[in-house]
């Protein structure tokens, strides 16, 4: 958790302090500042949660897709999404999946839409969720803008509910 905080307080102040017109010089990994980006994605783990990061293409800068064990049969969901600049729509969809011992079943899903603006997010809190059974969050992400379109998917490995 530590780790997570320390990057994202690096990237915020990486992000503030340096001027925008170097942005225009520096690749999509560079802008971040975080080494592990430039191979694509970073995965950060605990027992509980799982985050999957990535670096995209032209307008989506960055994708992630969560999944924790709140206790009590709750699980955390949560997906986001953020984009280089404001774009017309952002459009996330998250499906919570079950093993069956054969395959990954869907068992919920989460939509959102935000529109002329350079993120969205989408959090839940999932009640219901069965001790010993293993869930895991694919996200999907849609953005449009001026007639473009580009997507993105996130899985997250497994947890075991405990």
């Amino acid at each position: 958790m530590k780790k997570i905080f320390s990057a994202l307080l690096l990237i915020f102040l990486a992000s503030i302090l340096t001027p925008q017109h170097l942005y225009a010089q520096e690749n999509k990994a560079n802008l971040l500042g975080e080494r592990s980006l430039t191979e694509g994605y970073t995965i950060s783990r605990n027992s509980t949660n799982i985050i999957i990061n990535r670096v995209t293409s032209d307008l989506l800068q960055l994708t992630s897709a969560s999944l924790m064990d709140l206790g009590d049969q709750r699980l955390r969901v949560y997906g986001e999404a953020y984009t280089f600049d404001i774009v017309d729509e952002i459009r996330i969809e998250l499906r919570l999946q079950r093993w069956t011992g054969s395959s990954w079943d869907t068992i919920k899903t989460w939509k959102t839409t935000q529109y002329d603006d350079d993120s969205a997010d989408l959090s839940i809190v999932y009640y219901g969720a069965n001790k010993g059974d293993k869930y895991r969050v694919i996200g999907y992400y849609t953005v449009y803008d001026n007639g473009k379109k580009e997507t993105d998917q996130r899985t997250t490995e497994y947890i075991v509910v405990k």
